[in-house]
């Protein structure tokens, strides 16, 4: 039975900690509107008191670039649908609930893709788990019937906590811990720990106090039973930093932050 102590919960991979301000940065360029005026990237006056600059704020408009960019070259590659050969699966009922509700939230797998591309795009990483309930079913027709079947979950990475990564015999780099922000309610957070053993997940109660001293509590624990994790991440380009990509909107977000303030 695993045990995970408050400190191993709340730390962060230290590539999370360098990358985090930019993940914020890139989303609230592509995001735009409110989102944007919230991050205060106009540039502020001196002597200017807050209510002058928030009205602004509001009063200067965003040219929206990075959202053009990223948009125009999702189109691109999501405008002819993907043909897929599912062999000897094709017709299978479970395969198909799957393709027309792949994350059991309502999005088909090709618009789930296309979502986990433009993430990709923004933040430079998209993570992909693939999971399924943890429900004993005695034949396949009650599987069948209760709609029991793998399913997807996305993570942007500032949902990706921390990971680690070990170099087998063979050179091949194996993914062996992932700790991930599954829900976030005011102070308190929802924690899921992958090991290639169990899934645990607690909840953490004042989470982003550093210098609380309040105990993890175990909500759930089941064993991995694949014996390894299913996590896959989608680079936009690779970094020489595994886990870590590089965004479209590294320079176009800058570009559009100086057009905003020439605005």
């Amino acid at each position: 039975m695993a045990s995970y102590t408050r400190e191993y919960l709340t730390s962060r991979h230290m590539n999370y900690e360098d990358k985090f301000n930019d993940w914020n940065f890139h989303l609230r360029s592509y995001l735009g509107g409110q989102d944007y005026q919230n991050g205060y990237l106009l540039n502020r006056y001196t002597l200017e008191t807050d209510e002058e600059y928030l009205k602004r704020a509001s009063n200067t408009p965003i040219d929206n670039h990075c959202k053009n960019v990223v948009q125009i070259y999702s189109s691109f590659l999501f405008r002819v649908p993907p043909n897929r050969d599912y062999g000897s699966m094709a017709g299978d009922e479970q395969l198909q609930s799957f393709i027309n509700d792949a994350d059991l939230d309502g999005r088909s797998f090709d618009n789930l893709i296309r979502e986990m591309q433009v993430n990709a795009s923004v933040y430079g990483t998209c993570w992909a788990i693939l999971d399924k309930p943890s429900i004993v079913t005695n034949t396949r027709a009650e599987e069948l019937q209760q709609d029991i079947r793998p399913y997807i979950s996305l993570y942007t990475p500032e949902n990706v906590l921390n990971w680690k990564y070990e170099r087998l015999a063979n050179g091949r780099f194996y993914l062996t811990s992932l700790t991930l922000l599954e829900d976030l309610m005011g102070d308190d957070a929802i924690i899921k720990v992958w090991s290639l053993e169990d899934i645990c997940t607690y909840r953490v109660d004042d989470f982003s106090k550093g210098y609380s001293t309040a105990k993890p509590v175990l909500l759930d624990e089941v064993p991995n039973a694949l014996g390894e994790i299913p996590a896959v991440v989608l680079y936009n380009q690779k970094s020489q930093r595994r886990g870590i990509g590089i965004s479209d909107l590294n320079d176009v977000a800058e570009l559009q932050q100086s057009i905003y303030n020439d605005y």
